[in-house]
This record gives C-alpha cells, sequence and structure tokens, in this order.
C-alpha cells in the first residue's frame, strides 16, 4: 500500500502487522493497533479503506489440487496403457499367426496380407496415438509447409473410416484449391481425431465435413474473421451430444465422456491447442441428443509457384552405406531390413 504506512514481517514463525505512525492508524478485525501478532483470518485495514484479508493456502485445497492432478494422470495413464495393449496385442496375435503358417505359405496369399495389414494398422494407431502425447511434451512444433487442406481432410477421413470399419459413412462437401501452411501429422491428427469422436457418439449414422472459406455470417462463432483469409471446417455428427456443463469442459486435457479405457481425453483439446498454434480458433456447439458440431476457423496460405514443387524424385538411393545406431539390436534390425531392400549397405 505504502512503505509509510505499514510493515508485515515474520520472525521466528510468527507474522507481525507494525504501524509506520500513519496518519490514520491501522486496525486489525476493526481494532487500532500498533504491533500485532496475526492470525490467518485476520482482516487488515489500512488509512480507513484498504482492506487486506490475511490468508494462506489451505492444506486442505493443496491435497484437492493434488489429488484432481493424479486422478487426471491414472485416467490418462489408464487409458493409455488399455490402448496400447489392444493395439500391442493385436500386432502380437497377427505376427504370430504369420509365424505358424505352413513353410509353403507365400507371403501373397490372402491369409498371410490380411494379418500384416491388420499388424500395420494397428501399429499406425499406436504411433498416432504416441504423437498426441508428443504434442503435449514438446516446445518446438514439426516444420510447416505449405498443403492443401482438402487432401488432408481426405486422406483423414479414409484412413478413419477403414479403422472404424464403417466405410461411407464420413460425407465430405470440400471446397478445393485452399491451402494452408501447416505439418502434415499435425493436419491428420486434427481430422483423424475430429471424425473419430464423432463415430465414437452415434453408433450409427454419418458424420457430415464441410469445408469452405470464411463468410461473414461466421463471426457468429468467431472473432476477427476475415472473410477472404480464412477458412472454415465444420465436422458435424448426428450423436447423442452434450449437456451444457460437459460441453464447456469438452476442451479441458484428460477430461473424456467416453467409458473407462476407451478413451484418454487428449484429442479434443490437442486439436484445439494445434489450431490455436495456427492463429485458428475452435467453436464447439453441442445439444443433448441432437448431436454435435465442431467448427475449425484457420488462416489460408497463398504459397508462391516455387514452393508447390515438392522436389521428390521418386529414386531409390540405392548403393549408399548407411549407418544406424541404437542400442536395442531389434530396432536396428528393423530399419536395417528396409535399407537392403532398398539396395542400401546398412
Amino acid at each position: 500500500v505504502s512503505r509509510e504506512h505499514a510493515r508485515i514481517t515474520e520472525t521466528a514463525g510468527v507474522w507481525w502487522l507494525e504501524d509506520l505512525n500513519s496518519r490514520h492508524g491501522c486496525r486489525v478485525n476493526g481494532v487500532p493497533l500498533e504491533r500485532h501478532p496475526l492470525k490467518w483470518g485476520d482482516r487488515i485495514s489500512i488509512g480507513g479503506r484498504v482492506l487486506l484479508l490475511f490468508t494462506h493456502r489451505d492444506k486442505l485445497e493443496e491435497r484437492f489440487a493434488q489429488s484432481q492432478k493424479m486422478e487426471s494422470l491414472g485416467r490418462l495413464a489408464g487409458g493409455i496403457a488399455h490402448d496400447f495393449n489392444k493395439l500391442l496385442g493385436t500386432m502380437v496375435a497377427n505376427m504370430s499367426f504369420v509365424a505358424d503358417l505352413p513353410a509353403d505359405t507365400t507371403v501373397s496369399s490372402d491369409a498371410v496380407q490380411d494379418a500384416l495389414h491388420d499388424a500395420q494398422r494397428a501399429a499406425e494407431h499406436a504411433s498416432r496415438l504416441t504423437r498426441q502425447l508428443l504434442g503435449f511434451a514438446r516446445s518446438k512444433r514439426e516444420v510447416r509447409e505449405p498443403g492443401e487442406i482438402e487432401l488432408a481432410i481426405k486422406e483423414a477421413a479414409r484412413l478413419v473410416e477403414r479403422a472404424a470399419g464403417r466405410k461411407g459413412d464420413v460425407q465430405l462437401n470440400l471446397q478445393d484449391e485452399l491451402w494452408v501452411r501447416a505439418d502434415p501429422t499435425e493436419l491428420h491428427q486434427i481430422f483423424s481425431n475430429l471424425i473419430f469422436n464423432a463415430f465414437d457418439a452415434m453408433p450409427e449414422g454419418k458424420v457430415h465435413v464441410l469445408l469452405r472459406r470464411a463468410v461473414a455470417a461466421d463471426e457468429r462463432y468467431f472473432d476477427e474473421v476475415q472473410p477472404g483469409r480464412h477458412l472454415v471446417v465444420e465436422v458435424t455428427d448426428e450423436g447423442v451430444g452434450m449437456d451444457e456443463a460437459t460441453a464447456r469442459r469438452a476442451l479441458e486435457p484428460f477430461f473424456t465422456t467416453k467409458s473407462s479405457g476407451r478413451g484418454t481425453g487428449l484429442g479434443l483439446s490437442l486439436v484445439y491447442g494445434l489450431v490455436r498454434t495456427y492463429g485458428g480458433e475452435l467453436h464447439l456447439d453441442s445439444k443433448l441428443d441432437r448431436g454435435t458440431s465442431v467448427r475449425l476457423m484457420i488462416p489460408v496460405h497463398m504459397p508462391p509457384e516455387e514452393e508447390l514443387q515438392t522436389g521428390a524424385t521418386g529414386e531409390t538411393p540405392a548403393g549408399l552405406n548407411v549407418l544406424v545406431l541404437d542400442d536395442d539390436p531389434m530396432m536396428r534390425a528393423a530399419p536395417c531390413r528396409l535399407l537392403e531392400h532398398l539396395g542400401c549397405v546398412a
């Protein structure tokens, strides 16, 4: 308040209020005092105007906050462990099946191809889950380059449909030639998470994905929307929806409406975080028993013609000597096989 009014000091675990001969004096709980030991909950008035509450963080409150934190971590760990166990179990089962096939079985046989396809799909899901966790942990983002957002949405929809076994349940209405500056992996995470969430919200029905340029009417959802410089993506489902209280928490990390072991609560919060790093916004609209709509507004990027060149030649790096370093022999073996298959010496 002022160095000329009062001083609060701590001596041997006791806090003292000392009046510095101020004009109107100091009061503790309404009583004028020159020097007084303070207790938690004392009300201090200085100069007849200022009211200070002498308090501290309640230990019960600290324990409650810690309990909430541990509950969130436990829910996260439980969900991740369950998901990884399923994915690893799928991979192990399919690899064991292939290993036990008769010696004369060809790689091109339907049985082998189906098993390999399922194992690869499980590995891709595990990789996606790992990227979600790294998206929260890392402070440095991947290199972002211009890309056509329509292609990213189509690829995510195709992979999610195949993984969920619901081919044709994603209805796309996409305006073409809309570019953004983004990391392709991050874009895949955004749209695959939104479509997966929509599928989980309804046992049957269609997910509608709309991509268009922003219009003036979008101002009711977003701040500072610019029709010529922003695009809007809408992902809408016909599912159970959320009540107002649940919708308010939907973007919180670790919060999930899915049953135990089915979700980590990272998906939507990750989407929100990535969209914000792009300079965009997210708006969620959900009504109980009427479905949910997630709208994204992202700045449009118009790349120069030279940036549109991918530079990829499609040539195989045959004849190269490649040094593979890892302290785990199993982790070294897989890339070495692939490199040798491409004609390299690993």
